[in-house]
């Protein structure tokens, strides 16, 4: 049987869901669509914050470390750093938030070592000196999603907020901050970019304290740090197929953000255009987080990815045979669904069938590995295939999403149970 929202006790959380029988049903209802409202925003406030740094921080930082003199292997292996260590902490910081069960207490330690830390790099000089600030900081920082989304979902489970909108304001921030760091390094020069972030993460950190407090479950004997919790999700054939399912849905974009732009170039469209495009697919992705984002969570996850994974085939291959502006703008808006639907499916599988004192690990896992070494292992062969192939490199990403949509069929992952 799969967790349900009744059997979870709260312990704070009832100051914003109010359950009073002092008062009518209607004042009730009322009590408790504010305090759905309130939480809702407090949790948006913490994406916020943390999509402004990353708004800011993928698309800047690679050019703020070259006006530091450092040449392109050096700004690669820095920027690789970023993922490796995703893959290496989450999991063990997640471990200890499932652990202990105080998530606010631990997100917020988190979150003010990750921005403190990154504050090293205002004095930090030569390669040497920015690869041991990169080590230390981004040991914590990658770590604040997965525990954020962790809270988000028990929220949704708990007290039914609406989870696809509350996310569409990181989605949002992020634009907002790519687009304002845009204007802010041509009028004041790249060096804008390092502030910029350190304020967007010591906004993220004052944010965590306006999230609920207190303990989500009892700490267990059986409650370990190591690889064991890990091995625990793994060996469950459930949760390892949905998270193989993923992580072929999710990796599917790596010629997309890694070369998007160049093939796009290469093919004769000008930069603004190729700007649009991007911005489409974005803004598809919040369209639905914000419409669809609840009936998605609906749907058995399987048949999400099915569609997701037709979706998949449907838009590399156009992209692979055709450089048509008007084509081009229509698949960009499968982005909602090849990305978009995969993660809120992916959300409310964990949030229906892993158990709160797996929560945080499970989202760990979903961040290190999909969204860590898959998309990392893809990143890091589509250069050479593009030098061979060309833009057919991107039949190679739709050949994983027709592989993902086959390992979907025969089987319904919202019916199978909760994980151990």
């Amino acid at each position: 049987m799969i967790w349900r929202a009744g059997s979870w006790k709260p312990v704070t959380w009832p100051n914003l869901i109010s359950t009073s029988t002092t008062c009518g049903p209607k004042r009730r209802a009322m009590n408790r669509e504010v305090g759905r409202t309130s939480l809702g925003l407090r949790i948006a406030l913490v994406y916020g914050g943390f999509f402004l740094f990353l708004g800011m921080f993928m698309p800047y930082w690679p050019a703020w470390l070259e006006s530091l003199g450092l040449g392109p292997t050096a700004i690669g292996v820095l920027v690789a750093l970023t993922h490796v260590l995703k893959v290496i902490t989450s999991p063990l910081i997640a471990q200890i938030s499932d652990a202990s069960g105080h998530r606010r207490r631990v997100l917020a330690v988190v979150a003010g070592l990750g921005a403190g830390l990154f504050g090293l790099y205002f004095g930090a000089q030569g390669f040497l000196a920015l690869a041991i600030v990169t080590v230390v900081s981004h040991a914590f920082i990658p770590a604040v999603l997965p525990l954020t989304e962790q809270v988000a979902v028990r929220a949704v489970r708990r007290c039914g907020i609406h989870y696809g909108r509350v996310r569409a304001v990181g989605s949002v921030t992020f634009v907002v901050a790519a687009l304002a760091g845009g204007l802010l390094v041509e009028r004041w020069g790249i060096g804008t970019v390092l502030p910029f972030c350190l304020m967007a993460l010591v906004a993220t950190f004052g944010a965590v304290f306006l999230l609920p407090g207190g303990r989500d479950h009892a700490p267990r004997e059986s409650d370990s740090i190591g690889l064991k919790p890990i091995f625990r999700l793994l060996g469950n054939p459930t949760f390892r197929r949905v998270t193989l399912v993923v992580a072929l849905l999710q990796a599917s974009h790596g010629a997309y953000y890694a070369l998007g732009t160049v093939h796009w170039q290469n093919s004769g469209l000008d930069a603004g255009l190729i700007g649009v495009l991007w911005g489409i697919g974005v803004a598809a992705e919040i369209l639905l987080f914000i419409v669809a984002g609840r009936h998605i969570a609906t749907i058995a996850p399987a048949r999400v990815f099915i569609v997701v994974g037709l979706a998949g085939c449907l838009r590399w291959a156009v992209t692979a045979f055709s450089a048509n502006p008007s084509l081009l703008l229509v698949v960009q808006c499968l982005h909602a669904l090849t990305y978009g639907a995969t993660h809120l499916a992916m959300m409310a599988y964990l949030g229906k069938a892993v158990p709160a004192e797996r929560a945080a690990t499970a989202q760990a896992i979903y961040s290190a590995g999909p969204m860590g070494i898959a998309l990392g292992l893809v990143l890091a062969v589509v250069g050479a295939l593009y030098d061979l192939v060309g833009g057919y490199v991107y039949l190679v990403m739709a050949v994983m999403c027709a592989t993902a949509a086959a390992m979907s069929v025969g089987f319904t992952a919202r019916a199978t149970g909760r994980t151990p």
